[in-house]
């Protein structure tokens, strides 16, 4: 009887072993559970207590309120204020580094007598009347110019434009040439103009009618 007595007390002394390392082993195994707090929206859950002034912050996934708590919630980030008033005027910034000079060659407002506008030319062109005749007689809408400086042959292309301020209709048209009557423009060979005015009505030729005008040379 004792012998069985012994086999008993150690076979239920095994099982508990077994049933117990069992536990350990599913508690470690188990997944563990983490409190979603703030919740997936980002609001915070609590519960307070109107009895005792107590508030605690729950899960509530795991957790509920208890009598004679009340549930409350709030955001975790606030809604956004209204937007400010606009700030005082900045003071001005430096003043920039003046641009790169500019590639024309000449330029010139030219008057519609054949004077050049002492505001507005480059300084190095000139303007005389193309003259016929003997005694020689100004032709009107005719202008030499000429390009001093530089070197000959320098002049490729002027672009001419009627004036507008005076509000008169008409047409430019510009050569790059010496034309005959227009020597002594003080100008290097091949760096002469030949600029015709004419009225509206005027298609084309010699002699036309004065009209200021401003010119590009490059």
């Amino acid at each position: 009887m004792r012998i069985r007595y012994l086999a008993t007390s150690r076979l239920l002394h095994c099982t508990r072993f077994a049933i117990a390392a069992l536990s350990v082993l599913i508690a470690l195994t188990a997944p563990a559970a983490y409190a979603a707090i703030p919740d997936g929206n980002g609001v915070i859950h609590g519960c307070y207590n109107a009895v005792n002034g107590n508030t605690r912050i729950i899960d509530t996934a795991t957790s509920s309120c208890k009598h004679p708590e009340v549930a409350v919630q709030w955001g975790q980030q606030g809604p956004s204020g209204p937007a400010g008033s606009a700030g005082s005027q900045g003071v001005a910034g430096p003043a920039g580094p003046a641009g790169p000079a500019g590639t024309a060659l000449a330029y010139a407002r030219v008057l519609a007598n054949g004077t050049i506008d002492p505001y507005q030319n480059s300084g190095n062109i000139t303007v005389n009347r193309h003259f016929t005749g003997d005694p020689p007689v100004k032709d009107d809408g005719l202008y030499c110019i000429g390009v001093t400086g530089g070197t000959a042959g320098m002049v490729h292309v002027a672009v001419v434009s009627l004036d507008s301020l005076f509000n008169i209709a008409g047409t430019v048209t510009a050569g790059v040439f010496l034309a005959s009557g227009c020597e002594g423009t003080g100008a290097l060979d091949g760096n002469d103009i030949y600029v015709v005015t004419r009225p509206q009505s005027q298609p084309g030729g010699q002699n036309g009618e004065d009209r200021a005008f401003y010119i590009i040379v490059n």
